[in-house]
């Protein structure tokens, strides 16, 4: 993501509060962003905020997202959790015109591609390729 754009400042809404999500908030909060963190489960999303001092939202509070605020959504819900068309309309309302969208557990077929335009749409296939060559760094074979 950060190779697309800079993140500091941002406003970043991710939906998730697992363990993928822990670790890209760690790396949203070093970058000085913005984190909303919206869950199925509000109390997983507040404690994972209260880790990193960021806001945290249940997923039936999706009206409540500021209109035109977010720069960036980050989906990070398993592949299988299912969004209801309102709650994707809602999370579209919230996004800036040129908004980008990474979906961590989707490949092109992603039902979130509606949300953004498709040149600033990232999947999961291009963290893992970032994660392969931090670890070839770190392992010396570079």
């Amino acid at each position: 993501l950060k190779n697309h754009l800079k993140l500091s400042g941002k406003n970043i809404f991710l939906l998730g509060a697992g363990g993928a999500s822990r670790a890209i908030v760690f790396g949203l909060m070093r970058a000085h962003a913005k984190v909303t963190i919206m869950n199925r489960s509000f109390d997983r999303a507040a404690k994972l905020a209260a880790l990193f001092d960021c806001k945290a939202l249940a997923l039936s509070d999706v009206n409540r997202l500021e209109k035109t605020h977010y720069d960036i959504v980050i989906n990070a819900l398993p592949a299988a959790a299912h969004i209801e068309t309102n709650t994707l309309k809602a999370i579209k309302a919230s996004l800036k015109p040129d908004a980008w969208l990474m979906d961590i557990t989707h490949s092109k077929d992603s039902p979130w591609s509606e949300l953004v335009n498709p040149d600033h749409m990232l999947y999961y296939d291009s963290m893992f390729i970032g994660q392969a060559l931090l670890q070839r760094r770190f392992w010396g074979f570079e």
